[in-house]
């Protein structure tokens, strides 16, 4: 079993973006993700979504220096080297803008959805 968590982890290999950075490919889904935001209305947001929403954009700019390789899920170092911060980090660093997009149309989708089903609090 434990063979498993000894092979390589695909997230060292995965090719990065400009992550944080602005470069030409990284303009379009910031674009884009303006435009939903837009689209929505920032006061159609509810309040949960909105603060994880405004957390990850935040992190992704403001954590660049952070290599993806210290953060992205890796069973090997949470079990063995206890590294259980990886189990809360992962989830709020992307590779890239389009990887950033993707991610925060979906919260956004779902967060209408469920805080307007279940509520926020």
């Amino acid at each position: 079993v434990l063979r498993i968590f000894h092979q390589k982890n695909p997230c060292l290999i995965m090719p990065r973006g400009r992550r944080g950075g602005v470069g030409r490919s990284d303009i379009f889904p910031l674009l884009m993700l303006m435009g939903t935001l837009q689209e929505i209305g920032l006061n159609r947001i509810p309040p949960v979504t909105l603060i994880l929403f405004v957390v990850n954009v935040a992190i992704h700019f403001m954590a660049t220096h952070i290599p993806l390789g210290e953060v992205c899920i890796r069973p090997l170092n949470v079990l063995e080297y206890g590294q259980y911060m990886r189990l809360f980090m992962h989830s709020w660093f992307h590779v890239d803008s389009w990887h950033l997009y993707y991610n925060m149309a979906s919260l956004l989708w779902k967060g209408l959805k469920l805080e307007r089903k279940i509520g926020s609090s």
